[in-house]
């Protein structure tokens, strides 16, 4: 099952999203340390100016992971 969690602009305060926001220098540890996770068997990051998308395929549904 492939998974989505998404913070934007539009539905989160701009504080709230900066503190999801990734850059080339921790784009890497964040993604290991999703995959290190039990149960995560892929993973991905969509990360802009306006919006961060988490991609997670896996057994369980996302909210178990947060």
């Amino acid at each position: 099952m492939i998974s989505v969690l998404t913070i934007n602009h539009n539905n989160s305060e701009m504080s709230f999203l900066e503190k999801f926001s990734f850059n080339k220098d921790n784009l890497q540890e964040a993604l290991l340390s999703l995959k290190n996770i039990g149960g995560i068997d892929e993973c991905m990051i969509l990360s802009t100016c306006n919006r961060v998308e988490l991609y997670v395929s896996s057994d369980k549904k996302i909210y178990h992971f947060l």
